[in-house]
């Protein structure tokens, strides 16, 4: 079977706790519950009496019940879906907070990146890590002219002893 990463996109969540804190979701009525009985009347999802603290919210998949500490993502297509918090915790990293994967970058990279973290502010990581990168293809051009420019020297001077 073949892997997939999820791609990184940006997503809007707010974490749900009570009646307000997201417009799409919708308290669970009480009478909804009245006739249940024991484990019945307690959710599937978090094992929490159903009694006027859970909610319902309307996905793609048609409604969903939403619980005390559920995250409520707003996806791509400006769709709503609840994401229980270990998963979203797991998935997701705050924007604000997150420090980026250098995994994919060379070691030297790396470093210059952390050299530089703290003493400037960027727009962006992703605008630290472009200038950066930028300053790493500099030093690596550089060293490759002064490279060729000793090869060129030592190539002139062997000439000139061959001449002689």
């Amino acid at each position: 079977m073949a892997k997939y990463r999820k791609k990184a996109i940006l997503v809007e969540a707010v974490q749900w706790f009570e009646d307000g804190d997201h417009p799409n979701v919708k308290m669970i009525p009480l009478d909804r519950f009245e006739n249940r009985q024991g484990a019945d009347r307690r959710c599937k999802r978090c094992e929490l009496v159903l009694d006027g603290i859970h909610g319902e919210i309307e996905t793609l998949e048609g409604v969903h019940i939403v619980c005390p500490g559920d995250f409520i993502i707003t996806g791509v297509a400006g769709e709503h879906y609840p994401c229980k918090p270990d998963i979203f915790k797991k998935t997701y990293d705050n924007e604000k907070t997150r420090t980026p994967d250098r995994s994919f970058l060379p070691e030297k990279v790396v470093e210059e990146l952390e050299r530089h973290i703290d003493k400037i502010r960027y727009r962006s990581m992703s605008h630290l890590v472009h200038v950066i990168l930028l300053e790493w293809v500099e030093k690596q051009q550089k060293k490759r002219e002064r490279l060729n420019n000793r090869k060129s020297q030592e190539e002139k001077t062997n000439e000139a002893m061959e001449d002689d």
